[in-house]
């Protein structure tokens, strides 16, 4: 693990960082079409979205099952996450890896939230699939870089009753407190679990970045364009082989406005060994092969990633011993 990135401030003022700000927001809005608000993590947007919707803790938002720690702790400082109620109060469509799933079974008219956290989207038209109100992506875990989400909407007036909420929620004293344990909670490599803790408890409440951390997205715009070029043009060798993958994998290339970050895919027990003596080890997951949360399909299944957490040697090594 990295420590986290020490800036240098002296000459940057705040009109300096608004500005950066700005500029995030504009490029993801003239990229993609629709109104983009910058926060500082995927959990930060969710929590102050239940927020702009008004949910209570006797209100039930509906979430995936097996969903990670950080939906629970996003949703539950203000609802009651539900993996089975079909008439929520709030929707969350998690299209997992990339992949567009469907809130078809659930009541009519209800507000999604569509959570693309980990979705490499390629235009405006892979946006808003399941008609959502709002939809996230996690520039931490499509950039690498420390932090950083886009909330896209569909209106200036949504953006700015979302601003409403955020200059509402802000609390300079519990950013303060946050960005402290953040940045101790890592520590020469090593996770100091008391910092981690308190920092993983208090991050969707967060709703300013520091200084700090907002210049790690300065001039992103590069390197996002970069990051859509590398991750398509993996998908797009792994789409030579197309014929070779389980007829379930093939989920991965039913849409072209977007591109996964993860491939199901059949791998056998010589191939891990194989990968194993070249340094690389494969996890198995749970993934809805139905693609609907309402009605999942769920099957344990290895993976091939292609996001930019795994280097150009390792991707072809996996490419050549996969296929």
């Amino acid at each position: 693990m990295e420590q986290w990135p020490e800036q240098n401030l002296s000459n940057n003022t705040i009109s300096d960082l608004d500005d950066v700000q700005l500029e995030v927001e504009s490029f993801f809005s003239e990229l993609y079409g629709y109104e983009a608000m910058f926060f500082p993590s995927a959990r930060s947007a969710l929590f102050h979205l239940s927020v702009y919707y008004k949910m209570s803790r006797d209100q039930e938002i509906f979430i995936p099952r097996w969903s990670s720690h950080c939906l629970y702790n996003a949703f539950g400082l203000i609802g009651t996450p539900s993996v089975h109620n079909k008439t929520p109060k709030l929707i969350l469509v998690n299209h997992k890896w990339g992949y567009l799933h469907s809130a078809q079974g659930a009541t009519q008219n209800t507000p999604i939230i569509e959570d693309s956290v980990d979705s490499l989207i390629l235009n405006r038209k892979g946006l808003f699939k399941a008609n959502g109100d709002f939809e996230i992506i996690s520039l931490a875990k499509l950039t690498g870089l420390p932090g950083g989400c886009i909330v896209f909407m569909k209106s200036k007036e949504s953006k700015r009753e979302l601003t409403a909420v955020v200059d509402k929620k802000n609390n300079p004293e519990l950013n303060e407190i946050f960005w402290y344990y953040k940045k101790k909670y890592i520590l020469n490599g090593q996770v100091n679990q008391h910092e981690f803790q308190v920092a993983n408890q208090l991050e969707p409440l967060i709703s300013r970045v520091t200084p700090d951390q907002l210049l790690n997205f300065k001039g992103i715009e590069k390197n996002y364009l970069e990051m859509l070029k590398v991750i398509s043009k993996r998908y797009y060798q792994v789409l030579c082989y197309k014929s070779q993958l389980p007829l379930e994998s093939q989920v991965s290339f039913q849409n072209d406005n977007r591109v996964p970050t993860i491939i199901p895919v059949h791998v056998t027990e010589d191939m891990l060994l194989e990968l194993s003596y070249k340094g690389i080890n494969l996890e198995k997951r749970t993934f809805d092969f139905n693609l609907n949360a309402f009605s999942p399909n769920f099957k344990p299944t290895y993976f091939l990633p292609i996001h930019i957490g795994v280097s150009d040697r390792d991707f072809e090594i996996l490419i050549s011993t996969l296929f």
